[in-house]
């Protein structure tokens, strides 16, 4: 048997796993696809997708969820965690769009490399002044 054709293998890619995942996970909690969604429903699936993820440190992000707009603040580790939050957001049912304000923390920005370079050295017998 080829590997593509065991059974124990799941070919599909990640994301097609995660959205037959939240299928199942709707239909086990007997949510209808098309009932209408309130603000807080969405506020706790939006909460519950950025803190399951395992790539993503969420513990600083707070959702706000008006009128199926979501609105993402707080802070991040970096720009890809950023990115990937909207991407999480975006994927919940019933969510019409996403307002990124996630902002990257700033020990994560390195110092400009001219605030890494050692001073100059002046020789001794330099002198500070200009001769015209």
């Amino acid at each position: 048997m080829a590997l593509a054709e065991s059974p124990d293998i799941d070919d599909r890619s990640w994301l097609d796993a995660a959205a037959d995942r939240r299928v199942a996970e709707a239909r086990s909690r007997g949510d209808h696809p098309d009932a209408p969604f309130t603000d807080a429903d969405l506020q706790t699936a939006v909460h519950r997708a950025l803190t399951h993820d395992r790539l993503l440190d969420a513990h600083k992000i707070v959702v706000l969820v008006e009128g199926g707009v979501v609105t993402l603040q707080g802070m991040v580790a970096g720009a890809s965690d950023r990115v990937l939050a909207d991407i999480l957001a975006h994927d919940v049912a019933g969510v019409d769009q996403v307002w990124n304000h996630l902002l990257l923390r700033p020990e994560e920005f390195p110092p400009p490399a001219a605030a890494r370079q050692a001073p100059v050295e002046q020789h001794p017998e330099a002198s500070a002044t200009f001769c015209p």
